[in-house]
């Protein structure tokens, strides 16, 4: 089968060729132009292309299409090829397969939060109080209640860059002042004190009437805390558990009603025996090979559903699985909030890393060489 992977250096990217190539696709990895990269590197990859150009992308995929003896398959790993593809859906439908809502309706418009959330809140979740923010003008500190979390409304832009907890009005005036007005609309939102996060895996199939959610990333780390990238996790078996049942059966729900089909996370926050929504990536998300290490290569069945039709997770067992970020998350050993042994004993026990395979180890030489030599760079 043929795959064809919208990608940028990060191991988003990555994860996805891995699952991909375990299940033995013809993988073509179209890169956003960069320097220094690693995802380019994995033995996988049956062949790269370069993107210098957002205009050179539909064309290339065209081309491909042209090329080989299947229609392809088409999977972004970033919200903005996502929406691109969801736009240019009449176009590319003719020549490939790709995630989207198309002819049940345009998915794009549930990449603004305020609208996700609202389908929430109507398939029965709970949301952190939340308001948004058209432009600086209507700001008025001094109506919040702190602390608050500051986020991009559209994930398309701004995402971590406009993302920022603050605890005073001065704080809050000072970081939305610095935001391009490009990043607005905002969210100004709750903030919820968690015990943790957890994030559910799954797959969307013939525009949401059948949902296979899996598996759970459960992250008991970021960095940077407490907003950060998840850098230290374990995969739950949602099988085995009646409140992440419950969750998952109201994902399927939203995925019906917005005629979804693809890969994608729904990400919570759990406080006080309450999990309250955050937000739902209609893509594939960073960590998905957690989803793959634990029994379940999403990636696979969804390629299998657009091609063959033919897709069944009857056969897959849950293996449980901690996965780290190795990177982002020695830095809780550089700033003293974990010991040195305790760090190396979860990095034993870890069978599944951001950007580590014991079967395509040279992206990683490649990353941690990168990292070297940008750290001597800065000194």
């Amino acid at each position: 089968m043929n795959v064809i992977i919208l990608g940028t250096n990060h191991y988003n990217t990555l994860g996805l060729i891995w699952s991909l190539g375990k299940a033995r696709h013809n993988v073509i990895l179209l890169l956003r132009e960069c320097s220094d990269s690693y995802v380019d590197k994995s033995k996988y990859l049956t062949k790269t292309i370069i993107i210098r150009k957002n205009n050179d992308v539909v064309d290339v995929i065209k081309k491909i299409a042209t090329q080989v003896d299947q229609r392809p398959v088409v999977l972004a790993t970033n919200d903005n090829d996502a929406a691109m593809l969801n736009d240019r859906f009449d176009e590319l439908s003719q020549v490939c397969f790709f995630e989207g809502g198309r002819p049940h309706g345009n998915v794009n418009q549930y990449r603004n939060k305020d609208r996700s959330e609202q389908l929430a809140v109507e398939c029965g979740f709970m949301i952190p109080k939340t308001s948004v923010l058209m432009n600086i003008e209507e700001l008025d500190t001094e109506k919040l209640s702190y602390p608050l979390l500051i986020k991009a409304n559209n994930s398309i832009n701004g995402g971590k860059a406009a993302m920022r907890r603050c605890d005073s009005s001065t704080e809050t005036e000072l970081f939305i002042k610095t935001l391009p007005t490009e990043y607005f609309p905002i969210q100004i939102q709750e903030f919820i004190d968690k015990e943790y996060e957890v994030m559910l895996l799954g797959c969307s199939l013939y525009g949401g009437t059948r949902v296979i959610c899996p598996v759970a990333n459960k992250k008991y780390r970021h960095f940077p805390e407490p907003i950060g990238l998840g850098s230290y996790s374990e995969s739950l078996d949602i099988a085995q558990n009646e409140d992440l049942q419950q969750l998952a059966s109201r994902v399927a729900v939203y995925m019906q009603k917005i005629g979804y089909t693809g890969l994608f996370s729904a990400e919570f926050l759990y406080r006080g025996g309450q999990y309250y929504f955050l937000e739902v990536n209609l893509r594939n998300d960073g960590t998905s090979w957690l989803s793959t290490c634990s029994g379940f290569n999403l990636p696979d069945m969804l390629c299998r559903a657009f091609v063959d039709n033919d897709v069944s997770a009857d056969s897959c067992r849950f293996v449980q699985t901690e996965f780290m970020n190795i990177k982002a998350d020695f830095n809780h050993v550089r700033n003293g909030r974990l010991k040195l042994g305790t760090w190396l004993s979860q990095l034993r026990k870890c069978t599944s890393y951001s950007h580590y395979n014991k079967r395509d180890v040279y992206p990683f030489c490649i990353y941690i060489w990168t990292s070297i030599k940008m750290a001597i760079k800065k000194r």
